[in-house]
């Protein structure tokens, strides 16, 4: 049986672990963050022009609170657009159309600056605490007056859990799924901590993007890189590397 180590925050790991499970895969569970969220109870829309979210957490967590008119959504990618609609349905208020752009930074601020016109107002940006600077800085070098209010915060998490690190101490995980370069600084970091590094040598490290293979290039037996920063291209690429019928 092929032996899984997912490090998703256990929220949104929950469905990714039982489609893994149904696949015939073991799957050891074992969050690298935990999310918390953070910032104003309330967060007025006024006179922006677009609200901008970036992952499922800014969604769930900061879609809540808008208070003000109806505001259309530019998602980083259609995971975060399904997120923003579902938060919308279940918790409200209905947000205006979403757009999504193709799962990265890079993308979303090229959507926003070909269709969007600083003079049309400000953008309100529900972030988490911690992030990189690039949809920010792209945005205001565009002449963007980007607003951005946190709405989360991921704190790392202490330790892998014991089944983690007997199971890598025992060289029984075949692959560990990474979805950030923060995510696999923290699984490298708490398995030096933990003593099992050098396990990770016989693990196939699955990752959504070449940034996050950078944080473990050397570091891990193989790395399998997604297509596209999404996750069915992470699971196509966890098929292919370990033969897993997903």
């Amino acid at each position: 049986m092929t032996t899984l180590l997912l490090t998703r925050p256990a929220a949104l790991g929950a469905k990714t672990a039982d489609r893994l499970t149904a696949a015939g895969a073991q799957v050891l569970s074992s969050p690298a963050m935990t999310i918390e969220a953070c910032g104003p109870h309330r967060v007025p829309v006024g006179d922006a022009q677009a609200v901008l979210i970036t992952s499922i957490h800014g969604a769930q967590l900061g879609l809540p609170r808008l208070a003000g008119p109806e505001r259309p959504v530019w998602a980083v990618g259609p995971a975060t657009g399904e997120a923003v609609a579902a938060t919308a349905r279940a918790d409200g208020p209905p947000p205006g159309a979403i757009h999504c752009a193709e799962g990265d930074a890079v993308s979303l601020s090229g959507q926003l600056i070909a269709r969007l016109d600083p003079a049309d107002g400000p953008l309100l940006y529900l972030a988490g605490a911690v992030r990189k600077p690039t949809l920010e800085a792209r945005l205001a070098e565009a002449g963007f007056d980007v607003r951005t209010v946190d709405v989360y915060d991921a704190h790392a998490a202490e330790a892998l859990t014991a089944e983690a690190r007997t199971a890598l101490a025992e060289g029984r995980v075949d692959a560990v799924l990474l979805y950030s370069p923060r995510t696999a600084r923290i699984v490298r970091d708490l398995a030096e901590r933990a003593g099992v590094a050098a396990a990770l040598k016989g693990v196939t490290a699955v990752c959504i993007s070449p940034a996050v293979a950078d944080e473990v290039a050397g570091r891990v037996g193989r790395i399998a890189t997604a297509h596209s920063p999404d996750e069915p291209s992470l699971l196509s690429a966890l098929r292919d590397a370990v033969g897993l019928g997903l």
